[in-house]
């Protein structure tokens, strides 16, 4: 008899560790799930609000150096990192620039030595994009 009660107790502490188990579970889910959004939603904001405007393209240099001028306009609310320059779809080489919300900014793109020089009279597609993840693309004929 002093056995089955004994048993009969360990059998009331198993369920209670369950649910307490099951509590901590869900609450670590529902803060993990919250910081998820929360960094999803800013992240959103952020692009949202980083808008970028392609003012003026100098093609002048593309045939002959393999140099074009981009000049980019931040008419988003937030500074802005341009970072990515593509031509016709190949990514050139260029340096990051910081351009500050209402501010201008000058990027240098160069021709990558893999691809064949650019021709003029040629319909050419570039593509300026930021950190961020917003972009900008220009469509213009090389002189």
């Amino acid at each position: 008899m002093i056995e089955s009660k004994h048993k009969r107790a360990s059998r009331g502490i198993s369920p209670i560790i369950a649910v307490l188990l099951l509590i901590v579970i869900a609450v670590a889910a529902s803060v993990t799930t919250y910081s998820w959004i929360n960094w999803f939603l800013q992240a959103q904001q952020q692009q949202a609000s980083s808008i970028i405007r392609i003012e003026q393209v100098d093609l002048s240099l593309i045939t002959a150096s393999g140099i074009v001028r981009i000049y980019v306009r931040n008419i988003g609310g937030v500074p802005v990192t341009v970072d990515a320059v593509y031509v016709n779809g190949t990514k050139w080489i260029c340096d990051d620039v910081k351009i500050k919300p209402g501010g201008i900014g000058e990027i240098v793109a160069y021709k990558p030595l893999s691809i064949p020089p650019l021709k003029s009279g040629y319909t050419v597609e570039i593509k300026v994009a930021t950190t961020a993840g917003t972009s900008d693309v220009y469509r213009g004929i090389i002189p």
